[in-house]
């Protein structure tokens, strides 16, 4: 097992895993996983289901092979970490090796959680600004008391933008505040 990398889709709960497999003395080999949330001071085996899918179980031969994992479904709620990885352990013909990916970034805020966006509109000349509609995920307010504003319970999409709206003028931020 060589060149494991791992990534955590954009505002999903899904990580991709990548790696090489070289068998050499036998066609193919069993392939299994297991995940750590502690730098890999511990790991814990994941079942294989539909939580797991792609070049894991019995079967895998040599060659590039790509591994998707559910996150949520090991993790809790609103869980975020910058130490997370995956253990993949081959066997075949008798022979174990393993492998630990190097360490990944794992942020499940607004995604398997709802969190809450709160901020303050203001002018040019930084005072606030009332009656400015903000948007975010299906979700809206209206700013008050000084330009305030507050989103309760949203979820993180991909492709959310966090909006400003009034009258005519509408600016939206592509980066979550």
């Amino acid at each position: 097992i060589e060149g494991i990398r791992c990534s955590q889709r954009t505002a999903t709960s899904v990580a991709d895993l990548s790696f090489d497999l070289r068998l050499s003395d036998t066609p193919s080999a069993s392939i299994a996983l297991s995940f750590s949330k502690d730098g890999g001071g511990s790991f814990t085996p994941v079942p294989a289901g539909p939580l797991l899918s792609g070049d894991v179980g019995s079967g895998i031969t040599s060659g590039s092979k790509r591994i998707t994992l559910d996150l949520a479904s090991h993790l809790p709620a609103g869980f975020i970490g910058r130490n997370a990885k995956v253990r993949l352990t081959a066997s075949a013909g008798g022979t174990t090796a393993t492998a630990d990916s190097p360490p990944f970034t794992v942020d499940l805020q607004g995604i398997t959680a709802p969190m809450t966006l709160q901020g303050r509109v203001l002018d040019a000349s930084r005072n606030g600004v009332d009656g400015v509609t903000v948007s975010f995920g299906g979700n809206s307010t209206v700013s008050a008391n000084g330009g305030f504003y507050r989103l309760s319970n949203v979820l993180r999409s991909s492709g959310d933008l966090l909006t400003f709206a009034r009258d005519a003028l509408k600016h939206a931020v592509s980066r979550e505040t």
